[in-house]
């Protein structure tokens, strides 16, 4: 007997369409929450399941979510449409499970809550060359990063992922800048350029941070907590990818990668996914290359990034994490209690000396 499972996904991205004569409102620049869902079909296993979704949950997300998510999709697809992308989407995903036991029944995108695309597995052709996500070499990307394992994964991503990359990283007054040594290691062995710039003013008008106020201690309760906010830089992210943005618009590169991730929502505001699409969204109206803002991890756990990492060869003993920036790790603190986690839920074997 065969059955059918299904696996729903989520998705933001922004597009246009071209003539406003045929798409009305859609011609204008405008952003969707698009629904994914995913099923598969074959006999129930053994197991008791048709197929091992956490296979194919981490195949949708390296392939359609990492790739789609946060992206403004005119830069991928000459006319955007939900039939265009759903037809791509079904596609790659059926040529991903081509190897493997699992078999792809149908893929549904929602648009909107009361339209949507379905696809069936059984009726793809080849697919049609106007719906191919558009490729150009070589690629080009200016990243953000601090020297920490996640900024450093991301950047060891883009590079395997072919982007030419433009460094970009930023001495803000933080009492952990030692991180910025290991940034600048990264990006001379990585990088096209790798720039510092330096952000004094923000001790001045930061001072509710224990990052850039010396008179406020660090707490060491565990990075979720409440009491984290006092780590909270006021906008930090909008101001260092504006400057990134604006970088990347004099070098006529059209994308700007920064990496915060699943964990950090709890605390920070602008790493949060609605804020990178807002903030997307803002720099594409500001900017003749509608530049895009990246932030491709933004889904995923630490020790997803440390697995990602590990898979990458990324040398994690010459990444900073300690916010209290002495010679060591003190692996008492926030950052230090995540960065052993992310090890440890990884299976991966942590290289950091801490105190």
């Amino acid at each position: 007997m065969q059955a059918i499972l299904g696996k729903h996904f989520t998705f933001e991205a922004s597009h246009q369409l071209p003539d406003a004569e045929c798409y009305g409102k859609c011609s204008n620049l405008h952003g969707h929450r698009y629904e994914l869902t995913v099923e598969m079909i074959g006999p129930i296993q053994s197991q008791g399941w048709v197929c091992d979704f956490a296979e194919i949950k981490a195949i949708v997300h390296r392939d359609i979510i990492a790739k789609l998510d946060h992206q403004h999709l005119n830069h991928f697809f000459p006319l955007p449409t939900a039939e265009n992308i759903g037809t791509w989407i079904a596609q790659t995903l059926s040529n991903a499970l081509a190897q493997s036991q699992y078999h792809l029944h149908k893929i549904k995108l929602y648009e909107t809550a009361t339209s949507y695309v379905e696809i069936l597995a059984n009726d793809l052709i080849e697919l049609p060359k106007a719906s191919q996500p558009e490729t150009s070499t070589p690629k080009k990307a200016v990243a953000i990063f601090s020297g920490g394992m996640d900024s450093i994964t991301l950047l060891c991503w883009l590079q395997r992922q072919g982007y030419r990359v433009w460094g970009v990283s930023f001495d803000y007054g933080q009492k952990h800048a030692k991180e910025l040594a290991f940034a600048e290691y990264w990006g001379g062995k990585l990088c096209q350029e790798w720039q510092k710039i330096v952000l004094d003013f923000f001790p001045k008008i930061a001072q509710t941070s224990a990052l850039t106020n010396s008179t406020l201690s660090m707490p060491y309760d565990h990075y979720t907590d409440a009491n984290q906010k006092i780590t909270v830089v006021p906008n930090r992210n909008m101001v260092m990818l504006s400057i990134a943005t604006s970088w990347a618009e004099n070098l006529g590169i059209q994308e700007v990668y920064f990496g915060p991730h699943s964990n950090d929502r709890a605390v920070y505001p602008d790493c949060r996914p609605e804020f990178v699409h807002a903030m997307s969204l803002a720099t594409q109206l500001a900017t003749y290359q509608h530049v895009i803002i990246q932030a491709p991890f933004a889904k995923m756990s630490k020790a997803d990034i440390a697995r990602l990492g590990h898979d990458l060869g990324v040398d994690f003993s010459k990444t900073w994490s300690c916010y209290e920036g002495r010679n060591l790790h003190c692996g008492k603190c926030a950052t230090c209690q995540e960065r052993k986690e992310a090890f440890a839920q990884a299976k991966i074997a942590d290289p950091t000396i801490y105190e």
